[in-house]
């Protein structure tokens, strides 16, 4: 699936740059000891497994609701038991691989039915909730500049004074201070989904356009 990109002019003859967004939803797979493959199945709410993958999924399934139940999950090392409350439960050992905001589905979490379920989905959740708040953060930034080059690209057109230019100056300053801010937060940041996201749009890089411009270009032919 391609990720969203928004692309802007930076200039009246019609130069654009572009920012790129990034995935925030949530998916997860597991690979089990013997190389089987489980895949979630959100409409039917199940855990699928497929002897190869991609291809037709094998018949053992566990529903989401009481047909699995999470034993140990140790980094990324997970025990899982298919039918715990059957005649004939079966525990699977493997490796899960979770991406972008990975948040998981209600089984990891006890069906929020226990305390240590429960304290398990605040991490998770409050993990996604400062990705998803920086990656907000990153947006609003990028709509700033988008906004301050139409608006530079008006008054240019139309002639500018001396007024118009402090206030683009203003402007831009404003944004450097936010951009910078920015890119400490995701420089600082050691949650992990947020490095990867960081990773993913290649934040360095995000404001280049405007920041090596220095803003000095921006102004001139300035009329009282």
């Amino acid at each position: 699936m391609a990720e969203p990109k928004l692309t802007y002019e930076i200039s009246p003859s019609g130069a654009t740059t572009f920012v790129n967004g990034a995935h925030l939803g949530s998916d997860y797979h597991i690979v089990d000891s013997k190389g089987k493959w489980w895949e979630p199945d959100r409409v039917a709410r199940i855990l699928k497994r497929f002897d190869e993958f991609p291809g037709m999924p094998a018949n053992e399934a566990g529903a989401f609701e009481n047909g699995l139940r999470l034993d140990s999950l140790v980094g990324d090392a997970i025990t899982f038991t298919v039918g715990p409350d059957t005649a004939t439960p079966v525990q699977y050992t493997g490796t899960i691989f979770r991406e972008d905001l990975m948040v998981v589905d209600s089984w990891f979490y006890d069906g929020l039915e226990t305390q240590a379920g429960r304290d398990r989905a605040i991490a998770d959740l409050n993990a996604a909730k400062e990705a998803v708040d920086l990656e907000l953060t990153r947006y609003e930034v990028a709509q700033s500049v988008a906004v301050f080059y139409e608006q530079r690209a008006i008054q240019t057109l139309e002639g500018l004074t001396k007024e118009s230019n402090d206030l683009l100056v203003e402007q831009a300053i404003e944004i450097q201070k936010a951009q910078d801010e920015l890119t400490r937060q995701f420089s600082t940041a050691t949650n992990s989904i947020t490095l990867a996201i960081a990773q993913q749009v290649n934040y360095t890089e995000l404001f280049a356009p405007f920041i090596n411009e220095r803003f000095s270009a921006a102004f001139i032919d300035v009329t009282a």
